[in-house]
């Protein structure tokens, strides 16, 4: 989060959130026997702070969502996105969009940075120019095979569990449950 202060307009000087670290939604389904997500919404509220490394502050968020009021705008919007942009379908359609913009960039990319990369950032990618850019194909193919297909049904438990939902206000929020991934 962020406060601007120096427009000199103080209905302008009100504190933002930031998004951060929003890609480890993709990075996996699952983790460790409980089935939990990673990059979900336990990753994001977390005490203590979100992201890996619990590096940035999410004061600001685990007291707002504990409004009644704030919760449940939370959870139409974000049950709102779950049944419309969200969807397998439509994040594997953008998906595929993205990709194909960026593919012809990724072995220049790749020739360039792929010795560089730091290894809290990707400590299993190898650091020469082709195996980087196999790399990169192989975790785009895994997001589109493995990831979207079976995130709905994890996001669905999530939500659930987190706000401790009974299954009918979960599907007031978000609609029925997904079917549960074939593993």
């Amino acid at each position: 989060f962020y406060r601007n202060t120096k427009t000199g307009d103080p209905e302008d000087a009100k504190w933002r959130y930031l998004f951060y670290d929003s890609d480890w939604g993709f990075f996996s389904v699952t983790t460790g026997s409980k089935n939990k997500i990673v990059g979900g919404v336990e990753y994001m509220l977390r005490d203590g702070g979100m992201g890996n490394y619990n590096i940035k502050s999410n004061l600001f968020m685990n007291k707002l969502i504990k409004v009644p009021e704030i919760q449940d705008k939370f959870l139409r919007r974000y049950g709102e996105l779950f049944q419309t942009v969200f969807t397998t379908e439509n994040m594997t359609n953008l998906f595929n969009q993205m990709i194909l913009e960026i593919k012809p960039e990724m072995q220049m990319h790749m020739q360039r940075w792929a010795a560089e990369m730091h290894p809290k950032v990707s400590f299993d990618q190898p650091k020469n120019p082709e195996g980087g850019y196999n790399y990169w194909v192989t975790r785009c193919e895994r997001t589109l095979e493995r990831i979207f297909p079976r995130r709905p049904y994890y996001i669905w438990q999530e939500i659930i569990d987190y706000f401790d939902l009974s299954q009918e206000q979960m599907v007031a929020y978000f609609g029925p449950c997904p079917p549960t991934p074939e593993e």
